[in-house]
């Protein structure tokens, strides 16, 4: 690690994932050497940033621990080899990537974003066997969030016969919901964790539409089996079209509330998909 990542790295500790903050600096310094040696009044003017949130920036260089929870950490920059490289050309790329588990594993040739309602229902539980397990069969990475329902389901099925990926909103010291931490544990053991945010940062209402547009622009699709018409699942399909990530589902019940988000985005132009080699052909496995 250069010294830049060690900058960068110990100011976004102190600072959080602010990416606009953090392209201004840029601008300014594209070392950051300047953020540390310049006084805080000078920084304050300059950033509108204010003096409580200084002391952090001037406090002693933030060094991550080698591990959370006995695994290993990883710290990249968006300046690493290492960094997704399909974040790389999404709008707002994060500036800073806290994993657990193999980096490695973002630079699988075929990933499908997986995401939707919370509460399950029968149908949707079948859609999801239906799909994952031939998909993953072929070489399919699943990104999703570890969120209740559609999430969970998604990295179970993915783990049983292949890998996958858990992208969370919030800090890693954290876990959101609690009774998830058996499959955040085999995530990190054997798969990948990634957040943008650092280690302490606990789990707010905000961070996780944020986190969306990192599930999308992993992903070299985005499928969606269930989902009700207001919900954070439909900020992910936002964030896969301002992405130029084409969005597949499959037809639910027109009286079921978890089926009115994918019937609307049907009407408004998604792929319709009725069997796994629907997909593989969008991820070009054949």
């Amino acid at each position: 690690m250069n010294h830049r990542d060690e900058l960068l790295i110990h100011l976004h500790a102190s600072l959080g994932p602010r990416n606009r903050l953090f392209q201004a600096m840029y601008d300014y310094d594209p070392s950051f050497q300047k953020m540390i040696n310049l006084p805080p009044s000078h920084l304050e003017k300059e950033f509108s940033l204010p003096r409580g949130t200084l002391q952090h920036v001037h406090a002693p260089r933030y060094t991550p621990p080698r591990t959370v929870n006995s695994f290993p950490l990883t710290v990249l920059t968006r300046f690493s080899p290492l960094f997704p490289p399909r974040l790389q050309y999404m709008p707002d790329p994060p500036w800073v990537l806290y994993m657990l588990g193999e980096p490695r594993i973002t630079f699988n040739p075929a990933m499908l974003g997986v995401v939707g309602t919370r509460n399950s229902t029968v149908y949707g539980e079948r859609v999801l066997k239906h799909f994952i397990p031939p998909l993953v069969q072929q070489g399919v990475v699943i990104a999703s969030g570890l969120a209740a329902g559609t999430d969970s389901t998604a990295h179970r099925l993915a783990i049983q016969k292949g890998k996958t990926i858990g992208i969370l909103g919030h800090g890693f010291h954290h876990m959101y919901p609690a009774w998830n931490t058996s499959l955040r544990d085999m995530i990190a053991g054997h798969h990948l964790l990634i957040s943008e945010y650092p280690l302490n940062t606990p789990p707010r209402k905000w961070q996780f539409p944020h986190r969306n547009r990192i599930i999308s622009a992993l992903s070299d699709a985005l499928f969606i089996p269930e989902a009700k018409l207001r919900s954070g699942t439909m900020t992910t399909v936002r964030a896969a079209l301002e992405q130029g990530r084409p969005v597949y589902t499959v037809p639910g019940p027109i009286f079921q509330p978890e089926a009115a988000g994918t019937n609307k985005i049907i009407q408004e132009g998604a792929g319709v998909v009725l069997g796994p080699n629907d997909l593989s052909e969008v991820l070009q496995l054949f």
